[in-house]
């Protein structure tokens, strides 16, 4: 059995690590701990990490407690793919004018191909859990209970945007002008149970929660723009949905014109009723299983935030069809440029200007009402050697996300491998480092320590990118801080 196991691990971590086209890289906000040693993985997180990463971990224990407490633990992330510092500082930095054949070389490195019109990505996320327990029975079960909120916010661009700033509308392209903007605030409140098969030593574990949503603000435009000596053409189309009781601030951002009627009948919020903070509901879980394949050797699998929240409150939306404006140049008309404008030529193209664009994109269907979004789903996989009585452990394995919501920000999977090293048992400060390559940026290094002691335990984690442009493209950088976890 335990053969079979490790096959079926070794077979999806190969098809995680290659399966690039369909996958997502996902932010993986999962504990102090993990963040530390690179990416720590669902075999190796441990206690009230588990129930957000693999509850099939919550009876396995390295410390000897019972019961966990943790009362405040903040995790955040900033950065993308969209984040090169080379190219400024290779092309911007100089004073020097950028030459075409050059801005093909540096995109061509940023963001691939024109022709297939890849997004880079730039986000910043926050998670912040004020409760989480969890307790273990002698009777081969665990369960514990979370409080955890989350926000992420991220947009993404392709290449034709910069390709248009840098070179004009003076040369002959065709070129993709796409942007993805998504911001979504929920919190979750979750349950957990895992169980322990003794005979196949194989930990199950689900983790229930009801998931409350705060905002939610997706915009998105798909389009192409083609040039010439003679004549600009813009192919466009668009979809944007909001809600939330301050969704009508955000729709500014994303409505193209005003007179569209977009959330003008929102609601204020009423900061006298919580309630009121509520945009949605959903239910969503996480699963996982890990199997003891001796005492010191673990694997695992993992599904987290499989689930969806229907939005309701100020739920709105706005979707075009194909649009397509054409302009050849300004044809003047004489004697309206004397009689409405007193010839002033600047006014009376602006004027004119504004009725083609108008007229081109100013078509739209405005669908108000509730509508559904997913979790940002991700499958996880990893595994984890534990020496000299569990003060040495090495881990590694790969995650990748499953959908496009908010908190999936890249089409590579993510690898990670890391060590961490207690010098005492009972009395430590532990100390964790790791590394990360994939996942939408560049090899980033993970940092981190504990304070350990019997009842009281202290874990700081830092994850940064030494180099934007070091074994894959793009910055980020991580910090996790679990301040108070009481052991009993």
């Amino acid at each position: 059995m335990k053969r079979i196991f490790s096959s079926i691990f070794l077979v999806a971590v190969l098809a995680v690590s290659f399966t690039t086209k369909p996958a997502q890289a996902q932010l993986d906000l999962r504990g102090a701990a993990t963040l530390s040693t690179g990416g720590g993985g669902a075999a190796y997180v441990r206690d009230t990490d588990a129930l957000f990463l693999n509850p099939g971990n919550l009876l396995l224990d390295d410390r000897g407690s019972r019961v966990v407490v943790t009362l405040g633990a903040l995790q955040a992330y900033g950065g993308g793919s969209l984040l090169q510092f080379n190219h400024y500082t290779n092309n911007f930095t100089g004073g020097n004018l950028i030459a075409p054949a050059d801005v093909d070389v540096m995109l061509d490195d940023w963001f691939g191909s024109n022709r297939k019109a890849h997004m880079r990505q730039v986000g910043v996320a926050t998670d912040v859990v004020p409760l989480a327990f969890m307790f273990r029975t002698r009777h081969n079960w665990a369960a514990g209970m979370a409080v955890r909120s989350r926000t992420f916010n991220q947009v993404g661009v392709s290449r034709g945007l910069f390709e248009l700033l840098l070179e004009g509308t003076d040369q002959t392209a065709q070129l993709p002008v796409n942007v993805d903007a998504q911001s979504m605030a929920i919190t979750e409140i979750s349950v957990a149970y895992s169980r322990l098969l003794p005979r196949y030593r194989f930990h199950f574990g689900i983790a229930p929660k009801l998931v409350l949503g705060h905002h939610y603000a997706r915009g998105w435009l798909g389009s192409k723009l083609n040039l010439d000596d003679d004549a600009i053409s813009h192919q466009l189309s668009y979809v944007t949905r909001i809600a939330g009781p301050l969704a009508s601030d955000a729709a500014d951002a994303f409505t193209l014109f005003e007179d569209s009627g977009f959330l003008s009948d929102a609601a204020a919020p009423d900061f006298g009723d919580p309630t009121s903070f509520i945009a949605g509901k959903g239910f969503g879980f996480d699963l996982g299983i890990t199997n003891e394949f001796n005492n010191d050797l673990y694997f695992a699998f993992s599904f987290t935030d499989l689930g969806f929240v229907r939005w309701t409150q100020n739920a709105d939306a706005v979707v075009s069809g194909t649009h397509e404006f054409q302009f050849g140049g300004l044809d003047v008309d004489l004697d309206r440029l004397n009689d409405e404008f007193d010839g002033d030529l600047g006014a009376y193209a602006e004027d004119v200007l504004t009725e083609l664009v108008e007229g081109a994109y100013d078509t739209y269907e405005r669908w108000p009402g509730a509508f559904t979004t997913s979790l940002p789903t991700a499958m996880h996989a990893g595994v984890s050697w534990h020496r000299m009585g569990g003060r040495l452990i090495l881990n590694g394995g790969s995650s990748m996300a499953l959908n496009t919501e908010a908190g999936n920000m890249s089409r590579v999977p993510s690898l990670h491998a890391g060590v961490s090293f207690s010098p005492g048992r009972r009395y430590s400060l532990p100390l964790r480092t790791g590394v990360r390559v994939g996942g939408g940026g560049a090899m980033t290094l993970g940092f981190g320590f504990g304070i350990l002691t019997p009842v009281y335990d202290i874990n700081i984690g830092l994850a940064a990118t030494p180099r934007s442009d070091l074994v894959g493209g793009g910055a980020r950088y991580m910090l996790a801080v679990s301040v108070a976890n009481i052991r009993i």
